[in-house]
């Protein structure tokens, strides 16, 4: 009678972790032909249970489905935050994936739109001019693609409408380090952060830089 019993739950145990399995590959189906609140049902479902929310695929598949809804401007009022739950589940799939399963293209691409879903709601906040939110959104989308220096640009600018100056200069002074060369802006700007920080040395410093990336700007 036990062994009967036993056989009984791992055949239950079996039959739940294949339905589980299966919602995942239906996520994926539904994101194959645009499906998003489909495969947001199933990826949900999946991304809880025991059996299949640690696996790297469970985990790419909600990342790159929350970060589809987050890039959707059609999606509003939302009760959820789809840019952070995206993020957050793309790095953990980083971390499981040991085995370096998962598409390295598509990978780079569900990332992508995480950083375009946030610079857009910055943009977006900026029109409107809400600042806090607009920097809030530039900061996050400069952790997903660091390299891009008009990220840096828009939180300095952001910061000093809210006269937030110690942002404004790690910002621009972030730029410097990065050899700006597109806006001697940001070298006389970050030169008179210093200046009323009273910090002389750093004046100098920032501004013979500026000189030197831009030696034929007389402002």
């Amino acid at each position: 009678m036990k062994k009967i019993l036993l056989s009984g739950l791992f055949l239950a145990a079996a039959v739940v972790a294949k339905a589980q399995n299966a919602e995942v590959d239906n996520a994926e189906k539904m994101v194959m032909i645009g499906q998003y609140a489909k495969a947001k049902e199933s990826i949900d479902k999946a991304a809880v249970h025991p059996k299949t929310a640690n696996q790297a695929k469970t985990l790419f598949l909600k990342g790159k489905i929350y970060g589809a809804i987050a890039l959707d401007t059609a999606q509003k009022n939302l009760d959820y935050d789809p840019v952070a739950i995206a993020y957050e589940s793309l790095n953990k799939a980083k971390e499981l994936d040991t085995k370096k399963q998962l598409d390295e293209a598509e990978m780079k691409n569900a990332y992508f739109n995480i950083y375009a879903a946030s610079y857009n709601k910055g943009i977006a906040a900026n029109n409107k001019e809400d600042y806090q939110t607009a920097l809030k959104e530039f900061k996050f989308a400069s952790q997903v693609n660091p390299q891009d220096t008009s990220l840096y640009l828009n939180i300095g600018i952001m910061a000093e409408k809210l006269k937030d100056n110690n942002e404004a200069k790690a910002a621009y002074q972030k730029l410097a380090d990065m050899d700006y060369n597109k806006e001697p802006y940001i070298y006389q700007q970050l030169a008179e952060l210093y200046k009323a920080a009273g910090d002389k040395n750093a004046v100098v410093a920032t501004l013979d830089k500026g000189r030197k990336i831009f030696p034929n700007d007389n402002t």
